[in-house]
């Protein structure tokens, strides 16, 4: 009986969570800032993959891209990086320095080409970021690219090496 009632709570309990998604969601499309940010802190904790596209659409909204990161950073679905990788070619500036770093920290080896690619831009802020994001996810794709890079005497591809070798001796 104890496994019964157990199995009742979980089903009980991701009910209540698909219903709570669902509104959550609804709340992103929101007119009020307050409650956009209240639904994408909710969903960083209960969201699923189901909430990624929603979330997705908010990170080409200066004011809400860095809260939608914050959601959608630490979720383990892979709808998030394709959501993140779509992104970048849709935003500038400190938007996309904050897409860049979400990337790096998820480690999307897909995100490699796009992040070259970034390397030769003229926001400096964006190749820092690029760079980094490269050095976190150090495939040899991304080191090669580096040292290129690096080859140019830029102290943002020496940092960013040197975080590629500690990423590769933590692998």
């Amino acid at each position: 009986t104890q496994i019964a009632l157990l199995a009742c709570i979980v089903v009980f309990t991701t009910t209540i969570r698909a219903e709570d998604e669902a509104q959550w969601i609804q709340k992103l499309s929101a007119k009020s800032w307050q409650e956009k940010d209240q639904a994408c802190r909710k969903l960083r904790i209960y969201g699923t993959a189901k909430c990624v596209p929603t979330l997705a659409k908010l990170l080409t909204d200066e004011k809400m891209a860095h809260t939608a990161l914050f959601a959608m950073e630490e979720m383990k679905f892979p709808e998030v990086n394709q959501a993140l990788r779509e992104a970048l070619g849709k935003t500038k500036g400190l938007v996309k320095v904050g897409i860049i770093g979400s990337i790096g920290t998820r480690g999307d080896a897909k995100a490699v080409p796009e992040l070259i690619k970034l390397l030769k831009g003229a926001d400096k802020e964006v190749t820092a970021a690029a760079a980094s994001a490269l050095g976190r996810i150090a495939t040899p794709e991304a080191v090669q690219a580096l040292a290129e890079l690096r080859s140019n005497v830029s102290p943002i591809s020496a940092e960013a090496s040197l975080k590629a070798a500690r990423s590769l001796l933590t692998q």
